[in-house]
């Protein structure tokens, strides 16, 4: 058993995921970044129905307390700087380009409820073996591998840096399974998300070694698994 606290948000990827929740491979496919401030998570629950009767003497005679459940997770990323590839995958809207060919900005407009995309985030650990037991130091990982409906989040300009954020809701149901991405290392090396994702997970947090990727501005391939 081993405890562990996360502490600060170390790496985000966004990765673009199809109307299935499965990742979509391709030339502009990920993004990998440290430039956020906050990824702040509010799930959402249906209450359900309590259900009582009572007999002719004002008894009860059945009580069914209502059974609580997990609808999606409103997820709101709040960032520090403005990646046009990175809003472009979250957003379903194409990037503004200049004459070079290379992104200067983004459209404000309605968000396409089909489009979607996985949130995978590293932070620091904080226990009583930071470095674990075989002195490899130790992150925490966060995946929801499915959220959509996002919005463009509130922004203020001011006197100061302007923020950008989007909302957005993970949801189950994801064709993620284990990931395309080796996030864990095993016995027999670095292995993706195990065991695999359920279909009706809505994420997954885990201690590991894998230490997270580098970030770069711009969208980056995502090569489908060879047979």
């Amino acid at each position: 058993m081993t405890c562990f606290t996360p502490v600060r948000g170390r790496r985000m990827r966004i990765t673009k995921v199809n109307e299935c929740g499965a990742p979509i491979y391709g030339d502009c496919s990920q993004v990998v970044t440290s430039g956020f401030v906050s990824v702040e998570f509010s799930p959402q629950t249906d209450e359900g129905e309590e259900i009582t009767v009572r007999n002719a003497n004002g008894e009860i005679c059945v009580s069914i307390p209502a059974c609580t459940s997990m609808t999606g997770i409103e997820t709101t990323i709040t960032f520090c700087n403005v990646d046009t590839d990175l809003f472009s995958l979250m957003t379903g809207q194409d990037p503004i380009l200049g004459e070079d060919g290379e992104g200067i900005g983004f459209d404000i407009a309605d968000i396409p409820c089909n489009e979607g995309f996985a949130l995978e985030l590293w932070t620091g650990v904080h226990s009583d073996q930071p470095c674990g037991v075989a002195g490899t130091e130790q992150y925490g990982y966060l995946v929801l591998p499915w959220l959509s409906s996002g919005v463009l989040a509130d922004f203020t300009i001011e006197d100061g840096a302007v923020s950008f954020g989007v909302t957005a809701t993970a949801r189950s149901g994801s064709g993620w399974g284990a990931g395309p991405y080796n996030v864990q290392n095993l016995a027999a090396g670095p292995s993706p998300l195990t065991p695999p994702l359920a279909p009706d997970r809505f994420g997954r947090m885990i201690l590991t070694t894998v230490a997270p990727p580098e970030p770069s501005c711009g969208c980056q391939p995502l090569v489908a698994p060879g047979p």
